[in-house]
């Protein structure tokens, strides 16, 4: 299983850190942190958070709706927090 996630990454368009991939049963990728425009990594942007949220709805079954849109706009406030330092 875990070759698949490294051959995943291997066609990753940006290659950067931190990468992630959703792994569900019987184990397979689910999903990865591959955006539009490459690996979002650490979702900083709207954009990114916006893919973020659409990963956790392919991959996490156990998360609702609100749940979902509470980490994305937990990242947002994070991200307003610092940009204020």
């Amino acid at each position: 299983m875990s070759n698949q996630a490294f051959e995943v990454n291997s066609h990753s368009h940006s290659g950067q850190w931190p990468w992630h991939a959703f792994v569900g049963m019987p184990p397979a990728v689910v999903a990865t942190s591959d955006g539009p425009d490459g690996n979002v990594g650490f979702p900083w942007q709207d954009e990114e958070i916006a893919v973020f949220e659409g990963i956790l709805r392919t991959a996490a079954d156990g998360l609702s709706e609100e749940e979902i849109l509470e980490l994305g706009d937990s990242l947002r406030a994070f991200r307003e927090k610092k940009d204020g330092e």
